[in-house]
């Protein structure tokens, strides 16, 4: 989903290699971080359900290089490991964090 408001342009973040919602896909609680020495680079993490029908949350994350537009994701951080409420955050180097209970 690509959404213009005015002079911003809003890319939708969780989607599939076609632009597509990802259909049963089951994440929420965002958080995403710029680095400071370079805008175009952002991490985003979130909690990560294996469906719409599972309580178990792992810990998702992505990543882009160029303000946006496209999204790598690598997977969740450790594989069947219960994360939640996670907080991402970038340091004045432009190192990445990511935090979760």
């Amino acid at each position: 989903m690509i959404s213009q408001f005015g002079p911003f342009t809003s890319y939708q973040v969780n989607v599939d290699a076609n632009g597509n919602n990802i259909v049963g896909d089951a994440a929420n609680e965002c958080s995403i971080s710029v680095d400071p020495t370079d805008g175009n680079k952002m991490a985003i993490g979130w909690r990560q359900f294996d469906s719409v029908l599972s309580n178990f949350r792992q810990g998702g994350w992505g990543y882009t290089t160029d303000a946006g537009v496209h999204w790598t994701f690598p997977g969740v951080l450790e594989n069947n490991v219960f994360r939640s409420d996670p907080v991402t955050s970038s340091d004045e180097t432009g190192t990445f964090f990511y935090l979760s209970l």
